[in-house]
């Protein structure tokens, strides 16, 4: 029983947490670079920073793919614990396991999506291979 424990916090917690710092790492980096690229509102001697559509919109994805990638893994390892306690249908394990792959199929579709360098690399690759 600890064990399933240890293992849903060593896993999910953990790498929630070290999601959310990097994701956070990524916001602050981005905000300061649109704040040296965009002027900032000076009102009677107080700084007022105008929060742009961009980072608004990279905050929602954030928070979108982060909600994900917790609603994908946290039933995996809640399953065992619940395991221990009561007996758990034979299906629920096959549909926990195919909506833990469903979000991860979720995240590669985004950084497919949304990442214009990985859509380039992956279209040249594609036309060399169809050259050879």
């Amino acid at each position: 029983m600890w064990a399933a424990v240890y293992t849903f916090v060593s896993i999910v917690v953990i790498s929630s947490i070290m999601c959310l710092v990097i994701n956070m790492l990524i916001y602050h980096h981005v905000r300061s670079s649109s704040l040296r690229v965009q002027p900032q509102i000076i009102s009677s001697n107080i700084q007022l920073t105008k929060i742009s559509r961009r980072d608004i919109y990279l905050l929602r994805h954030m928070v979108l793919m982060f909600c994900i990638f917790v609603a994908g893994w946290t039933p995996t390892f809640i399953i065992p614990i619940l395991r221990y306690y009561t007996s758990i249908d034979i299906i629920i394990n096959p549909s926990v396991i195919v909506w833990c792959e469903l979000a991860l199929l979720i995240g590669m579709v985004d950084l497919f999506l949304y990442n214009h360098e990985v859509r380039k690399y992956l279209k040249d690759i594609c036309l060399r291979c169809g050259r050879l």
